[in-house]
């Protein structure tokens, strides 16, 4: 076990690393706006959620005092990697089939409404050069940021709500999930909650690339006590608490000159701390990493790996990927690319004796259409252990958007 956590030391370094040094090289300022409001819809396989800010009243000079509402649902199937004691299933039980029992659907929906202050602007934050000085022409601001206007760093402070209702498989109707006799909300949960935090994003995309530069940090906090109607249906009570943090590094533009992208290559890296803890902490929450944008959690956040397989109150994940874009199709914002990570990842129950360390490789195809997203064709491989299925190597995975 130690010599597993003085492996994992320098790819985490790394990671701070890609953080401290890859701020952008100074940004022209953004394009003059024309609206108050903002509009971010984000795109799920089954789903859709829609984020609708107002940005036309200023508190402080300077800086973008944003009102937010936001609602959305979906259909996805999920997993539950538990036996009905609560203990990790991890394959080998004769009475538990791995391809079936493990997976059940889920409809959900969700809501929220808050506010983000600005504290610092774009235009007010010190910006270093680059070191390779590759940074291709025309940068813009990325979805992600978006959505802070002028901010860079801002707060922000979130009522969220969410119902979710899991579903029995008419085929298989004995999944895992409804089995368990430790969780209160296996039929699902009615769910409020508080969130607040930090974020610190200088993330910008270039228009012609699809190259991304720059960092991005975020602290946050979530409450969800039991007397804020979260005992209707289900329960829920807990606590959550976030760390992430993310950069990206321009590597290559050949021929920036070029309408359309020709080749362009760019590195990342990503990390995130997440613990929580409560007397009911729902599924949603146990499997997934937290903040204002919830990730999937460990594995999924370690590609190749039981999605939700290792849901600990303690979980550490760090993740590396080159990226690769191709020359565009036909218009300049259809890019085709490739990618390579390595994926890491740590977990622990907390109770001195289920703990261990999640290590993945792997490459991927994906497509950059217009600017709405990317669909992302993977092969992966679990690198110190197998699924519940006995099998290390997944040749075939789809995702929709990059990983981080």
């Amino acid at each position: 076990m130690k010599k597993l956590h003085l492996n994992l030391i320098p790819l985490w370094f790394l990671i701070l690393v890609f953080f401290f040094y890859s701020g952008g090289e100074g940004f022209p300022q953004e394009e003059k706006r024309t609206s108050p409001f903002i509009f971010i819809p984000d795109l799920r396989i089954w789903g859709l959620d829609i984020d609708v800010g107002y940005r036309g009243v200023r508190f402080f000079a300077g800086v973008d005092t944003i009102l937010w509402v936001s609602a959305g649902g979906g259909y996805e199937r999920k997993t539950f990697f538990h036996n009905p004691d609560g203990t990790i299933y991890n394959g080998g039980d004769p009475q538990i089939d791995p391809e079936k029992d493990p997976f059940f659907y889920r409809a959900n929906v969700q809501w929220a409404a808050g506010i983000s202050q600005g504290i610092i602007s774009r235009g007010l934050l010190p910006q270093r050069l680059l070191p390779l000085g590759l940074s291709p022409s025309e940068p813009s601001l990325t979805r992600e940021n978006a959505r802070k206007g002028e901010n860079v760093l801002e707060a922000f402070i979130f009522y969220k709500g969410r119902f979710d209702m899991h579903l029995h498989d008419r085929e298989n109707p004995d999944q895992l999930i409804f089995r368990s006799q430790t969780i209160e909300d296996k039929d699902g949960v009615f769910q409020n909650s508080f969130l607040g935090g930090f974020t610190l994003d200088n993330i910008k995309e270039h228009r012609r690339s699809k190259v991304k530069e720059g960092y991005f940090a975020e602290i946050s906090g979530e409450w969800g006590p039991e007397w804020f109607g979260n005992n209707i249906f289900g329960k829920a009570d807990f606590m959550r608490f976030n760390l992430s943090m993310k950069g990206f590094i321009p590597l290559l533009d050949l021929y920036p000159e070029n309408f359309m992208n020709i080749l362009s290559i760019y590195a990342g890296a990503f990390i995130s701390l997440d613990y929580f803890s409560g007397n009911s902490v729902p599924l949603n929450v146990r499997q997934t990493l937290g903040g204002r944008d919830p990730r999937t959690g460990l594995g999924g956040a370690v590609r190749g790996i039981d999605d939700g397989r290792f849901d600990a109150p303690f979980k550490v994940v760090g993740n590396l990927e080159l990226r690769v874009n191709l020359p565009a199709l036909i218009w300049k914002d259809l890019v085709p690319g490739l990618l390579l990570y390595f994926d890491s990842g740590y977990y622990n129950e907390l109770n001195g004796s289920v703990l261990g360390f999640l290590f993945s490789a792997g490459g991927g195809l994906y497509l950059d259409f217009f600017n709405i997203s990317e669909l992302i064709v993977y092969t992966q491989y679990f690198l110190n252990g197998t699924n519940v299925n006995e099998k290390s190597f997944t040749p075939f995975r789809l995702g929709f958007g990059f990983h981080f």
